[in-house]
């Protein structure tokens, strides 16, 4: 289990997360992971 800290209290790391997310997506051949990138910000 993986859990993300992307609340933006300290830094704004939820570029960088998507960012993130994205590459190792298109690593292990998944389709543009944004938009389940952003359905999961905001939510425990």
């Amino acid at each position: 289990m993986v859990l993300f800290d992307m609340d933006g209290l300290l830094l704004d790391s939820e570029r960088v997360c998507l960012e993130c997310c994205v590459e190792v997506g298109f690593e292990y051949g998944l389709p543009d992971l944004t938009d389940v990138f952003i359905s999961m910000v905001g939510h425990i």
